[in-house]
């Protein structure tokens, strides 16, 4: 008879089973949204206000006072609304909100309805996971937490009927158990299914004009320091702001307008080519924390050797770097800087004039800066008949895009063999590619991956025939090389949306872009 009621008493009560169910679907949630959009900061934080409201709260069954909690609404409702006027509306400030009330909510679990509450809230923010990405982890993660969130409805639906009846320490008999696992195999297979063949039957993307911003629009979000390309999915038309940018004269007068040509804003400058990937060459991957040191706010950097004492700068960019992350930053500037002058904070970087590269180390947060550069289309640069090529850098180039590039320059007139044509001519070459290329593909978002062992310039270049920025600029890169011109991919930011009234142009994450310095 003892060993009855101890077995009767070590089955577990419905309120323990749903709180247990509860607490690993809620970290569930927030995994999934950390890998989906590719951010441990989120899930650190988030994780480390869960555990706090949990175990403060939650597993000691104690509700934080209205008041407080009422407070810290408040404080979450002004924070969201800040950042949403800062950056606008989008799925990732969405998360972070859902996340932030999820938290406060655990301190008020008083009922079955609080409970249900934050079920809907780590639904939320599976959601806003799925709408992220459309990577291998990211559905790998989806299918865990479906498991775990499918778990906790059902013990939810036993729990608030028990506690209908104010009888919260029911226990769970084994038989009781075993058809609630039962049932969740079968709802799990038949959730499984149903996806399966979702996601097989229908077309990817088919949402993105309907939902927008809100869809799965990106496999790359903003600026990036490397090129790899095959990733599937969109890129990124995210209006998140990334900087501000004044546009001065040398008489200090604003010349920015609408109508001025777009402005492009070097972030990193790849060399190296392998099979779809470009990468810094090897000196320029050598970190910049190696040549960074802390320098006091207004200094004015200048380079060394690179140009005459007394050239003139025709141009001066006034630039507010939005809130950055922690750790090493690149600072975007145009082409052939002069002079780089600090804000009124000082600043970890590293910088090197020669490829007009800056970079900045250390906390994150906003910070201005200000770059004077000379304008090429003001001082145009001539190039005389006995000047040499710079040297080309190594470069595995397939044989139909050496002869691709070949047919081109040849057929223009231009004579494709470096050795024999004048320099001069190496801009109409470059020119007769470029032509050619705007002419007889077609651009598009839309990333489809690269087929396995295949390289991806090859393929966008004979078989697809379409991409977007990043394929049009490699196969540019690579055919210029071809014919004995030198030339790099540049990652960065375009700059054309100026506002009349701040007399700024405001980049935006979309904004991001892929060209090439021949």
């Amino acid at each position: 008879m003892r060993t009855v009621r101890t077995s009767i008493r070590n089955r577990p009560t419905a309120t323990s089973s749903f709180r247990r169910a509860l607490f690993w679907a809620i970290l569930g949630a927030m995994v999934s949204f950390a890998v989906a959009d590719m951010n441990p900061l989120y899930l650190i934080l988030s994780a480390m206000g869960g555990f706090t409201s949990w175990f403060a709260s939650v597993r000691p069954r104690r509700p934080a006072p209205r008041g407080l909690i009422n407070l810290i609404l408040l404080l979450v409702i002004a924070i969201a609304g800040v950042e949403m006027l800062r950056v606008g509306v989008g799925v990732n400030a969405f998360a972070v909100f859902v996340t932030l009330l999820l938290v406060v909510k655990l301190l008020d679990l008083r009922s079955a309805r609080d409970d249900g509450q934050v079920l809907v809230l780590c639904l939320s923010i599976l959601v806003a996971a799925v709408l992220t990405s459309n990577s291998f982890m990211t559905g790998l993660m989806m299918i865990i937490e479906s498991v775990l969130l499918l778990r906790a409805v059902i013990l939810f639906q036993i729990y608030s009927v028990v506690s209908m009846g104010h009888a919260r320490q029911a226990r769970i008999n084994r038989p009781a158990r075993i058809d609630i696992r039962s049932m969740m195999i079968a709802s799990g297979f038949l959730c499984l299914l149903i996806g399966g063949l979702v996601f097989v039957a229908l077309p990817r993307n088919i949402g993105s004009q309907a939902f927008g911003q809100w869809g799965n629009q990106r496999s790359v979000s903003g600026f990036a320091d490397e090129v790899e390309l095959g990733r599937p999915g969109l890129i990124s038309m995210s209006s998140k702001p990334v900087l501000d940018l004044t546009v001065l004269d040398r008489d200090g007068n604003n010349i920015g307008s609408e109508s001025y040509p777009p402005i492009y804003l070097r972030g990193a400058v790849l060399e190296v080519y392998d099979s779809g990937n470009w990468r810094r060459s090897s000196i320029m991957r050598v970190p910049f924390a190696e040549r960074v040191r802390l320098f006091p706010a207004n200094t004015t950097l200048k380079p060394r050797g690179l140009i005459p004492a007394n050239t003139r700068w025709d141009q001066q960019f006034e630039i507010t770097m939005r809130s950055t992350s922690d750790g090493p930053v690149s600072l975007f500037a145009p082409w052939r800087p002069i002079e780089f002058r600090l804000g009124d904070q000082p600043m970890r970087m590293g910088f090197d004039f020669r490829r007009g590269l800056f970079m900045k180390d250390g906390i994150g947060g906003s910070f201005t800066y200000t770059v004077s550069s000379v304008n090429d289309e003001f001082r145009p640069r001539t190039q005389e008949s006995g000047q040499e090529r710079s040297e080309l850098v190594p470069t595995q180039i397939d044989p139909e895009i050496r002869r691709l590039a070949s047919e081109i320059v040849s057929n223009g007139g231009v004579d494709p063999d470096p050795a024999r044509r004048p320099i001069s001519e190496d801009i109409s070459a470059v020119r007769l590619i470029e032509t050619h290329l705007r002419t007889q593909y077609k651009y598009t978002l839309d990333a489809q991956p690269v087929p396995s062992g295949v390289d991806a310039t090859r393929w966008f270049l004979f078989e697809r025939r379409m991409g977007h920025c990043e394929y049009y600029a490699s196969a540019l890169t690579l055919m210029s090389r071809s014919v004995g011109v030198p030339a790099r991919v540049v990652t960065g930011y375009i700059a054309s949306d100026f506002n009349p009234v701040t007399g700024q142009y405001l980049v935006r994450e979309s904004n991001a872009h892929a060209w090439v310095e021949a």
